[in-house]
């Protein structure tokens, strides 16, 4: 098949792997590997781009330059001036998109903006459609009424749709009127032929993966790190990521004199090496203030990595049901620290423990499952 992905959120270059952009990345590859022709439309942000080959990404233009959808203060005229420029371009320049791919399906990921794309598609040339929904479509958008009425409108109009969460799946089913089924964002990263960095192994060694955003939490994760140092000093945090809190977060490590403790790495591109960070800590942190189940997860399964998770979304019940790590509750960083701190009690033992509970969970987590899925519901409404 022809298939047009449609997303606001691409990578510009193979090697820019920092957000859920990595993921659907990793999708259209796979997909692509399975005999499919993919192609990607998405907003032409400012940078360097590669010329992909293997999946061609199409750049549309719009006002926005360097700035993510989430990132855009809609309070702003300028603001409201990149949004609607995207919108506008995006509509218009998706439907030669279509025509000159002579697309046989669209997926929309998520359902804002590229949703409406999607939809457009389907009403100007009748190509049928999908949307993956995730959390800012339902929880973020959804507080709006127009939006929420938006989403739904075109949610109830797709053929087929996918959540990235179990929860966000159950509510975008009941927006849809319809089954909605749930892919996990994940990546394609690799353990296998990869060195753990030496390390000390009379210190506990954490590590955050993810954007530097408020939505993340890594604020809290520095806070719980000023409440921890009081008490136990053998521990490291290792910091892997970049955003808009980035300046923030340096000056919260100067101010509290935390130094010796918190390493910000920035982002880390090579697969290799951000796999190697993975294999030497002894737990990831996933802070989140909001989130379905992070994608830095099933990262950190297939490393045998356990974690310590805020309970929002499916994250707190996940990792409560399958025996992973701990979980604490959303901002409460005096409890994430306490959390930390059993899990530094356990020392070694803290990965021992959960090491077979991780492994069983690691087949289910891969890029080709999620291709798997996806494929079986595209066959579905191909039959009817």
């Amino acid at each position: 098949m022809r298939i047009g992905i449609l997303t606001h959120n691409y990578p510009q270059t193979s090697g820019q792997r920092k957000d859920a952009g990595t993921f659907i990345y990793d999708f259209a590859e796979e997909l692509s590997g399975r005999g499919h022709k993919i192609y990607v439309f998405s907003p032409k942000f400012i940078g360097k781009k590669e010329a992909y080959k293997k999946v061609p990404v199409e750049w549309f233009n719009w006002s926005g330059g360097d700035k993510k959808l989430a990132n855009i203060n809609l309070k702003s005229s300028s603001g409201l001036f990149s949004i609607f420029s995207l919108l506008w371009n995006g509509q218009n320049q998706s439907i030669q998109f279509a025509k000159d791919h002579n697309l046989d399906f669209c997926l929309a990921f998520w359902s804002f903006p590229s949703g409406l794309f999607a939809w457009w598609i389907h009403k100007r040339l009748k190509i049928p459609y999908g949307i993956m929904t995730m959390g800012s479509d339902i929880f973020v958008y959804g507080k709006n009424p127009l939006l929420n009425f938006l989403n739904t409108y075109l949610l109830r109009r797709a053929d087929i749709i996918f959540g990235d969460g179990k929860k966000i799946s159950e509510v975008t089913a009941r927006l849809a009127k319809k089954e909605c089924t749930y892919i996990p964002i994940i990546t394609a990263i690799s353990f296998n032929n990869v060195k753990p960095l030496k390390r000390s192994k009379n210190t506990f060694n954490f590590l955050y993966v993810g954007r530097l955003e408020s939505v993340k939490g890594p604020d809290l994760l520095i806070e719980a790190v000023k409440i921890l140092s009081q008490t136990n000093p053998n521990f490291k945090v290792n910091i892997v990521g970049d955003g808009s809190m980035l300046e923030d977060l340096q000056e919260k490590v100067r101010k509290y004199n935390l130094g010796d403790k918190v390493t910000l790495l920035g982002n880390i591109s090579d697969k290799k090496r951000l796999a190697a960070f993975y294999l030497s800590a002894d737990c990831l942190i996933v802070p989140s203030r909001s989130e379905s189940l992070s994608m830095v997860i099933p990262e950190a399964i297939k490393a045998d990595l356990p974690v310590i998770a805020s309970n929002v979304g499916d994250m707190g019940e996940f990792v409560r049901k399958n025996k992973i790590g701990y979980i604490f509750p959303s901002q409460k960083t005096n409890i994430l620290a306490s959390k930390m701190l059993l899990a530094m009690k356990e020392g070694h033992n803290f990965k021992k423990r959960r090491k077979e509970n991780l492994r069983k969970l690691s087949a289910i987590f891969s890029i080709e499952n999620c291709v798997d899925i996806f494929l079986k519901q595209l066959k579905l409404i191909n039959k009817e």
